[in-house]
């Protein structure tokens, strides 16, 4: 399949934006070269399949990475416990480490801000023990070759794919596990289900995806 010359060729694929942000308050994912072309070379696939996905995550700072772990944190009420997550530094790693550790142990596989070892004993999502002070390096995300495909929030459908119906994250996962069998998308090496996160993550270079 002839990738897309550029994102605003893509009509089955959305890069969450700046727009998106203003209308929906939904983060905008920042790309770079090299996951635009993947996307680019996406769309394709999925325009054969029928399926429409928006890419929610690209290119992460450390303070990016921490602040998702402060949400996270917030939502499972760490902040009980470890008050100032609220207000934690990536340079101050006593102020997340703990809670970040927490959520390891509640399944939230999140990267750390900066590599760290682990404070809990845990469970990897595959269902294997691992124990504290397991060195869990930081993202790929932050490594600037990782990014994530997630379904559509029911604002942007009815935005950017009407007609259309809602997909599902296993139906996201089957054109990407087609496109990589496929051979012409040489920039895309791997993906991992994130279903915690409502995302499909792909790799787009040769790397260990789960850290953990």
């Amino acid at each position: 399949m002839e990738r897309r010359s550029s994102l605003s060729d893509c009509k089955f694929i959305h890069v969450n934006d700046e727009t998106d942000t203003q209308k929906f308050g939904i983060t905008a994912a920042l790309l770079n070269p090299l996951l635009v072309s993947v996307i680019c070379a996406l769309d394709p696939f999925f325009e054969a399949a029928g399926v429409v996905a928006v890419v929610t995550s690209g290119v992460r700072t450390a303070q990016k990475q921490l602040s998702l772990i402060i949400q996270k944190a917030l939502k499972h009420g760490l902040d009980a416990a470890y008050p100032n997550i609220k207000n934690a530094m990536v340079e101050n790693v006593d102020s997340w480490r703990d809670p970040w550790g927490k959520l390891l142990c509640l399944g939230e596989m999140i990267n750390p801000p900066v590599k760290a070892m682990a404070p809990f004993d845990y469970t990897r999502s595959d269902g294997s023990p691992r124990k504290a002070g397991n060195v869990i390096d930081i993202s790929n995300h932050m490594k600037e070759h990782s990014e994530d495909l997630s379904t559509p929030h029911a604002q942007q459908m009815t935005e950017y794919f009407v007609g259309h119906p809602m997909p599902s994250l296993e139906q996201i996962r089957k054109v990407v596990a087609d496109a990589i069998a496929s051979g012409v998308v040489p920039e895309l090496k791997d993906y991992l289900m994130e279903p915690t996160n409502g995302a499909v993550h792909l790799d787009c270079v040769d790397a260990k995806l789960n850290n953990f």
